[in-house]
C-alpha cells in the first residue's frame, strides 16, 4: 500500500493498519479502488488463483491508541538486564496485540479493544464497571483513551462510597480455630483470632494499609470498617484494579535519577588535533527538533549509537496515540 500513499503503522496476524500520509487518500472509496488493484496483482502472480479470493476491510479507524509499558532494558551480548550504578535501566516499549480503537457504526462510535487486561477473563469486576460506565462513554465523547492520574483516582474514590461496590474488593476467608495454626504469623491464624475469638468461621475481608483486626504490616477489615473509616485508593490495595486502567492513564515522563560515580582522578584536558570521522558521520543522522511543527521524538536503538530522528504530525497521525 505504501505505492498507493499508505503507511503501515502496526500489524496483528492477518490484519494490517494503515496510514494515509495525505489527506487525498484519506477516503474509502480510494482504498476500495488499491485494494482491488493488489487483489489483481496477487492473482496474476499466484499458481492457483481463486476467483472469490478477496482484501476486507475491517473497520475504518476514527482513533487508535497502542499502549505502552515499562519494560527493562537487555544486554544483546550478555542476555542480562542493562544496569547502571546498580539501578536496572528501562525504556518503553509496545506491547503486541494491545490497543483500542474507534470506528463508526451506522453514524454511531463505538470502541474495539483488543489485548488490554481490562477484557481479560480474570478482570475486576470493578475494574470492569469502571471502563463501562465511565470511561468508554469519554472515550468516546472526547476521541481519547488517555486519562489524567488523578482522573482515574477520583472515579474510583466515587465507586469506593458505595457498599456494593466495596463488597467486590473483599475476598473470602474460611479459617480454622486459632490453636490448629502452626505459626500465629500466618493471616488465617489472625483472622481467627480476630474476627472468631480463635474460633473456625468465614469472613470476607478487605486488604489494606491502615485498619482492620487482623494483619501485620498489611490490614485486613469488613466491608462495613472500610465504609466507616472513608478508606481510598490510598489506603486500599488495588494493584490489580490499576494494573486493569494503566493503559488508560497518562504517561508522565521522568527523569531517571542514578548516583553519580566517584571519580578516582582528575583527567587534564587535551586539545583535539584530529576529528574522528565517525562523528561527522553521526551529525548527518540527527535532526534538530522544530516545536512549531508539532514533532513528535522518537529513539533509534542501535548497538554503536541512538540517532534522533523526526516525524511530522499531520491531522491524520493526531488520530493515534503512541501512548
Amino acid at each position: 500500500m505504501q505505492t498507493f500513499g499508505f503507511e503501515t503503522i502496526a500489524g496483528d496476524t492477518d490484519s494490517l493498519f494503515l496510514k494515509a500520509n495525505e489527506e487525498k487518500y484519506n477516503n474509502k472509496e480510494y482504498v476500495k479502488k488499491c485494494l482491488s488493484q493488489i487483489i489483481e496483482i496477487i492473482k496474476d502472480n499466484v499458481p492457483f488463483p481463486v476467483d472469490t479470493f478477496d482484501i476486507e476491510i475491517e473497520h475504518y479507524i476514527e482513533y487508535i491508541m497502542f499502549p505502552f509499558s515499562e519494560e527493562a532494558i537487555v544486554d544483546i551480548e550478555t542476555g542480562e538486564k542493562l544496569k547502571v550504578n546498580k539501578k536496572i535501566v528501562k525504556e518503553r516499549k509496545g506491547k503486541k496485540k494491545n490497543y483500542i480503537y474507534l470506528y463508526n457504526d451506522k453514524n454511531e462510535l463505538k470502541t474495539k479493544i483488543v489485548g488490554l487486561p481490562i477484557k481479560k477473563d480474570n478482570a475486576t469486576p470493578l475494574g470492569m464497571k469502571i471502563f463501562n460506565e465511565v470511561l468508554e462513554k469519554e472515550i468516546i465523547e472526547n476521541k481519547r483513551a488517555k486519562f489524567s492520574k488523578e482522573h482515574i483516582d477520583s472515579v474510583i474514590n466515587d465507586y469506593l462510597k458505595n457498599k456494593e461496590i466495596m463488597k467486590l474488593l473483599a475476598v473470602e476467608y474460611r479459617v480454622k480455630e486459632f490453636n490448629t495454626y502452626k505459626k500465629e504469623s500466618q493471616i488465617q491464624a489472625q483472622i481467627s483470632k480476630g474476627y472468631f475469638d480463635g474460633r473456625e468461621g468465614i469472613i470476607s475481608l478487605i486488604k489494606n494499609k491502615s485498619v482492620g483486626k487482623a494483619g501485620l504490616g498489611t490490614k485486613y477489615c469488613t466491608v462495613e470498617e472500610a465504609l466507616a473509616n472513608n478508606l481510598t485508593v490510598k489506603e486500599l490495595d488495588l494493584e490489580k484494579i490499576y494494573n486493569e486502567l494503566e493503559p488508560f492513564i497518562e504517561f508522565i515522563e521522568s527523569k531517571q535519577k542514578f548516583d553519580k560515580p566517584k571519580v578516582a582522578k582528575v583527567l587534564k584536558t587535551k586539545k583535539i588535533t584530529k576529528i574522528d570521522s565517525s562523528i561527522s558521520s553521526q551529525k548527518k543522522n540527527v535532526v534538530k527538533l522544530d516545536k512549531s511543527t508539532n514533532d513528535v521524538l522518537y529513539l533509534k536503538k542501535e548497538i554503536d549509537r541512538p540517532i534522533l530522528e523526526t516525524v511530522h504530525q499531520s491531522s491524520i497521525e493526531k488520530t493515534i496515540d503512541w501512548d
